[in-house]
C-alpha cells in the first residue's frame, strides 16, 4: 500500500509527495499482476493544493485506465515546491517537461522517465495498407498482438502508445506506413486554419532541430478545398512555432481536411515500409514486399510449408516467405522517421529491435526460378543480404522445365508477366498455358496463387481457380490474386 500521493500529468515522470513534503521521482509501467492503491490528498494541505492534487490524480487514472500500476520509486530529493499545482495543461512540450524534471531533481531525464511519459500517451494509430487486402492486414495486426485493431478502408486502426508505434513499424510486413493521429480541429476558412495551426501543440511531438514537410489532402465536402493553400497555412503555423520546412525533410506532417475537420497525423515510418533495408536489386516490374506479404497471408501461408515461385524475378515472394519462416522481423535493418521525434528513446528502441519471433529453424525449403539469368543473380544476392540465402534454392530455368522439389507439398505463388506490365498480352497466353500444364502434371497436392490483371490469362492456365476477389492496385494497374485449392 502506498503512503504517498502519485501525480502524473504531462511530466514524463510520476511525482510522489510526503506531507513534509519529500519529492520522489518514480517510474510507471502497466502491469496487470500488481495492484496499487492511491489515497486521497493529505487533509493538512491547503485547499487549493488539494483541488489541484485531486484533478491530477483523476487525470492519471484517465490516462492509465484500465490497467493497474506498478510504481517503482527512484531518487529522493527534499524540495518545497507546490508540485500538486503542476497540472497536465501547464506543460505543452517534451522539452518543457524535461526542463521541469531537471529543476525538480537536479538530474537529467533518463530512459525511465521517457518510458513513463510514453506509457501515459495514447493516440489513434493508423496502419495504411493495400486496398483490397485490408482483411489480411487486420489478421496480421491481430497476430502481432494489436488485439483491438479494426479494419477500415485503406488499412487498420487501433489505439496505442509510442511503443506500439515502434513495434508496428518493426513487425508489420503488410503495412505500407504507420501514421499517428496527433489531433484535429474544425476550420471553415483559410484564416481560421492559419490561426489554429499556429496554436496547435506541435512541441508535444516534434523536435525544433528536425525539419518538416507538410502534405495535405482535401475533399469537396469541406469549405477549404485548395490543398496548396491549406499546405501553406499549416507550414506558416509550424514556422511560427520555430520549425523549419523542407520538401525533402525526414518527417512528414499529414493533414486531411474532410467535412471541415482538419486531422493532423505524423508519418512515423519515413520511407515506405516495403523498403526493408536489405533489398538492392530489383527487376523490371517488381512486386513490393508489403504486397507480397499480404498475398502470402491471403493464400494461407503461415511459415510452415515450402513456397515455390517459378517466375521469381528479384525473389520477393520466396524471400518474404523464408523470413516469415525464420522469424525475422521486417524492419530489423532499416531506420524510421520516429527516431527523430521528441518522444524517441534510443535505449528502449535498441532493446525492442533485439526481439525475434520465437521460431525454430525452418523445416521447409524455398525455391525460386526464372528464365532470366540476371534475375536469378539478383534474387540470390537479395536473399543473402536478407540473411535467408541458405533457405532458398534459385535456378535459371523456364516454367515448363520446372520440376517438383523433394518434400511435402506447399504453395506455388507467382507474378507472371501480363500485357499491361510487360510485353504483348496476346503472346502471353502460350506462357500461361504451359505454366498451367506443368503445375497440373507435376505438382499434385500443391496450392497455387497467381497474380494477373486479366482473368483470361488466368483461365488460360486451365487451373481450378476459385472466384476472384477484390481488385488490388499494383504498378498503376488493377490486378487480382487467383487462388486454387490443392491440385
Amino acid at each position: 500500500m502506498l503512503r504517498k500521493l502519485v501525480f502524473v500529468g504531462a511530466l514524463g515522470a510520476g511525482i510522489v509527495l510526503d506531507p513534509d513534503p519529500i519529492v520522489d521521482v518514480v517510474v510507471l509501467a502497466l502491469d496487470p499482476a500488481v495492484d496499487v492503491s492511491v489515497p486521497p490528498p493529505d487533509p493538512i494541505q491547503p485547499a487549493k493544493t488539494q483541488m489541484a492534487a485531486t484533478e491530477t490524480i483523476c487525470f492519471m487514472f484517465s490516462l492509465l485506465c484500465p490497467g493497474p500500476l506498478l510504481v517503482v520509486q527512484g531518487v529522493r530529493r527534499k524540495r518545497r515546491h507546490g508540485i500538486a499545482r503542476f497540472g497536465a495543461t501547464t506543460c505543452r512540450s517534451v522539452q518543457f517537461r524535461q526542463a521541469f524534471y531537471r529543476s525538480l531533481t537536479g538530474l537529467r531525464p533518463t530512459g525511465a522517465t521517457h518510458y513513463a511519459a510514453r506509457m501515459t500517451y495514447s493516440a489513434e494509430i493508423f496502419m495504411t495498407g493495400t486496398p483490397g487486402l485490408e482483411s489480411a492486414l487486420l489478421a496480421e495486426a491481430q497476430a502481432n498482438g494489436f488485439a483491438d485493431a479494426r479494419r477500415i478502408p485503406g488499412g487498420v486502426t487501433f489505439n496505442g502508445g509510442w511503443e506500439d508505434v515502434w513495434r508496428a513499424n518493426l513487425t508489420m510486413r503488410g503495412a505500407t506506413r504507420i501514421l499517428v493521429r496527433i489531433g484535429s480541429f474544425m476550420a471553415f476558412h483559410l484564416a481560421q486554419l492559419d490561426k489554429r495551426a499556429k496554436k496547435f501543440p506541435w512541441a508535444e511531438m516534434l523536435r525544433p532541430d528536425i525539419p518538416l514537410r507538410v502534405e495535405v489532402v482535401t475533399s469537396r465536402k469541406s469549405k477549404i478545398y485548395h490543398a496548396g493553400a491549406a499546405t501553406q497555412r499549416i507550414e506558416d503555423g509550424l514556422k511560427a512555432n520555430g520549425y523549419q520546412i523542407n520538401p525533402d525533410a525526414p518527417i512528414a506532417i499529414k493533414a486531411r481536411i474532410d467535412d471541415n475537420r482538419v486531422t493532423i497525423s505524423i508519418d512515423t515510418s519515413g520511407e515506405s515500409l516495403h523498403k526493408r533495408g536489405h533489398k538492392e536489386a530489383v527487376g523490371k516490374a517488381p512486386m513490393r514486399e508489403t504486397l507480397a506479404a499480404l498475398m502470402l497471408r491471403e493464400c494461407g501461408y503461415d511459415g510452415r510449408e515450402p513456397v515455390l515461385d517459378p517466375m521469381c524475378g528479384s525473389g520477393t515472394f520466396v524471400i518474404e516467405a523464408a523470413e516469415i519462416a525464420a522469424g525475422l522481423l521486417p524492419g530489423r535493418t532499416r531506420r524510421f522517421a520516429f527516431e527523430q521525434l521528441a518522444s524517441f528513446d534510443a535505449d528502449a528502441w535498441n532493446d525492442m529491435r533485439q526481439m525475434r519471433v520465437d521460431a525454430p529453424r525452418p523445416a521447409a525449403h524455398f525455391h525460386g526460378s526464372d528464365r532470366d539469368a540476371g534475375a536469378v543473380r539478383m534474387a540470390t544476392a537479395n536473399a543473402e543480404r536478407a540473411g535467408v540465402g541458405d533457405l532458398i534454392t534459385f535456378a535459371n530455368l523456364s516454367a515448363t522445365d520446372l520440376q517438383r522439389p523433394d518434400g511435402p507439398p506447399g504453395l506455388i505463388i507467382c507474378n507472371p508477366p501480363y500485357g499491361g506490365r510487360i510485353g504483348n498480352q496476346k503472346m502471353l497466353y502460350g506462357i500461361y498455358a504451359g505454366l498451367g500444364e506443368t503445375l497440373k502434371s507435376r505438382f499434385a497436392g500443391w496450392r497455387v496463387g497467381l497474380v494477373t490483371s486479366e482473368a483470361g490469362l488466368a483461365k488460360a492456365t486451365g487451373l481450378p481457380f476459385k472466384p476472384k476477389g477484390a481488385p488490388i492496385p499494383h504498378g498503376g494497374l488493377k490486378v487480382w490474386l487467383f487462388q486454387s485449392e490443392e491440385l
